[in-house]
């Protein structure tokens, strides 16, 4: 009975696009999907593409959402007085990769993609992405 009511819960919208962009974006989307329809009692719509498309909406989502955010922690500092700028508290680790993508629309264009991810001692985990432009011959 347990059971039932988890998968009830679980299968109501906003609770399974969470699962769905959770898992996605820790796997590839086709063993999200397979995961998906293995756990949960789902009789179609549960595919690659399906959670590709809803994952880009929530993106789009949390885009608009995060509009208002500053673009830089000097923002409306005089570059000469970034030297007065406090130094901040603890260590942090910062990671950069990058990679060229095949764009999904044109196979074939490419394009350059840069993310890097920061972790202090104390707070959240920050993300960035950063693409540069198309290149056609990487």
């Amino acid at each position: 009975m347990a059971l039932c009511k988890l998968v009830a819960v679980l299968m109501t919208m906003p609770k399974r696009l969470y699962l769905e962009t959770r898992w996605a974006s820790l796997v590839p989307y086709a063993a999200a999907a397979d995961l998906l329809a293995d756990v949960l009692p789902i009789g179609s719509g549960v595919n690659a593409t399906t959670l590709r498309q809803h994952v880009l909406s929530a993106a789009e989502r949390m885009e608009g959402d995060s509009a208002e955010q500053r673009t830089s922690l000097t923002e409306g500092t005089d570059p000469r007085d970034w030297d007065d700028l406090p130094i901040p508290d603890g260590r942090m680790v910062v990671g950069l990769d990058g990679d060229y993508i095949r764009d999904w629309r044109d196979r074939k264009r490419n394009f350059e993609l840069i993310v890097g991810r920061s972790v202090p001692e104390e707070g959240e985990d920050r993300y960035i992405g950063f693409v540069h432009g198309y290149d056609r011959k990487p």
